[in-house]
């Protein structure tokens, strides 16, 4: 009874040959889509006269000419691929998928084309940025460790500290220099800003929470430092009380008495 009731001049359901411009069509049933179509395609009068099919080939087939050896590219100037790409060629033809209206072989060769010069370009602008960046970059920066202002400056901060804690320090600790003004540095100053060794309690504990970095590696090394004098303390209380509970000789002689 569905197949009564469709339009005169239309396809029927379930047809499963190609309709043409039928996937554009939207608004409306089947039938009346296919019986548009059709009527649009008898008033071009394609029904009349048959379709050539590639008139330009006058029915001929050329075949491909062989060749001894690769063919010299036409756009690059470089030897690196086969003559031709031929139909049912699997490889990949970057750009290929976009590529409408030429022969399979023209297409991969406008590709191919294409694709080598975007290559050189990219190239091209990768080599200038490197040698623009290269030329505008900042020097590299030299070492200070074998410039005589590093001693001078040692030397100068030893005369300045030479004082400190009521204690002169001798001529060959002056001489010694660099290893006592380490001493010094490391038990008494905090380190400068971007030093990235271990400043111990200045992470996660009250001592480094809302204080600048000065102040919390400052406060850090006290902290560090008061826990070892009184670690020492107890040593040396340990000491003391084990040298006096220490009885190798006789006190007392329980025989002098009376």
């Amino acid at each position: 009874m569905q197949t009564l009731t469709v339009p005169h001049g239309s396809m029927v359901k379930r047809y499963t040959g190609h309709c043409p411009l039928l996937k554009f069509r939207y608004g409306k049933c089947y039938g009346e889509n296919t019986r548009h179509i059709l009527k649009e395609i008898r008033s071009k009068g394609l029904f009349n006269k048959p379709l050539k099919y590639r008139p330009g080939d006058n029915y001929e087939i050329n075949n491909m000419p062989r060749r001894s050896g690769p063919m010299r590219d036409v756009y690059d100037g470089t030897r690196h691929r086969q003559p031709a790409y031929m139909t049912g060629y699997t490889g990949y033809v970057p750009g290929m998928n976009f590529t409408y209206g030429k022969s399979y072989g023209r297409a991969a060769d406008d590709c191919m084309a294409d694709f080598s010069a975007n290559q050189r370009e990219l190239q091209r602008k990768t080599d200038f940025n490197r040698s623009f960046v290269r030329s505008r970059s900042a020097p590299k920066m030299e070492t200070v460790h074998s410039r005589d202002e590093i001693r001078r400056d040692l030397n100068r901060f030893i005369e300045i500290n030479k004082y400190k804690g009521g204690k002169i320090m001798s001529k060959s600790e002056r001489e010694w220099g660099t290893h006592a003004l380490i001493k010094i540095i490391v038990k008494e100053f905090p380190p400068i800003a971007g030093y990235t060794g271990h400043i111990p309690r200045i992470k996660g504990s009250e001592a480094s929470l809302s204080q600048r970095y000065h102040c919390a590696a400052k406060r850090g090394l006290e902290l560090i430092k008061m826990e070892r004098d009184k670690r020492k303390e107890l040593q040396n209380a340990n000491v003391n009380i084990k040298a006096i509970l220490k009885d190798n000789d006789k006190k007392y002689s329980y025989w002098n008495w009376g």
